[in-house]
């Protein structure tokens, strides 16, 4: 459809708002553009996300591995999400590119956590990185184990841990 009717792809996107509810027919879409590495592709991937729930739109960022081009706004803000399935797989795309890589991680980890009221997020990043092996981010891991204040015990030892099994050979 992109090759033959490529004037046509707002009313492809109409179409598609219109029947957004539909998460079947997201999923088919989303298995059709999985062979079709394009700038439309990953415009409309971006579009199914937007409308689906949130398998269709797990499932649309798993499909967006296959695409050469990277939509660093899209997938950062993403990473903002709640949703701890989205966010670490907006960061397996994101580290594939090395700026986008620090920038995520940092976005990650150096969050500011004044008497540890955000210790719970560092918490899941830390474990997010460890469940998709992400050994780039032991910089940053080093870092939250070494901070000092007794709220801080939780994330220093989550920290340690990971470190310490990233240590070991796999």
């Amino acid at each position: 459809y992109f090759g033959f009717f490529p004037a046509h792809l707002s009313d492809f996107f109409a179409r598609l708002k219109t029947k957004g509810s539909d998460s079947r027919l997201l999923e088919k879409i989303i298995d059709s553009l999985n062979f079709i590495d394009s700038p439309v592709a990953l415009a409309s991937l971006r579009c199914i996300y937007a409308l689906g729930e949130a398998q269709v739109k797990l499932r649309a960022l798993k499909a967006m591995h296959r695409q050469t081009e990277l939509d660093e706004p899209f997938l950062f803000a993403v990473l903002e999400t709640k949703d701890i399935q989205l966010k670490s797989e907006a960061l397996v795309l994101l580290v594939r590119h090395e700026r986008a890589k620090h920038v995520a991680l940092a976005k990650l980890f150096n969050l500011q956590s004044p008497y540890g009221t955000r210790n719970k997020r560092l918490i899941k990043h830390i474990r997010m990185v460890e469940e998709k092996n992400l050994r780039d981010a032991g910089c940053f891991l080093e870092s939250l184990s070494l901070r000092k204040d007794f709220w801080n015990r939780k994330v220093r030892q989550e920290a340690l841990r990971v470190l310490e099994g990233w240590a070991e050979p796999c």
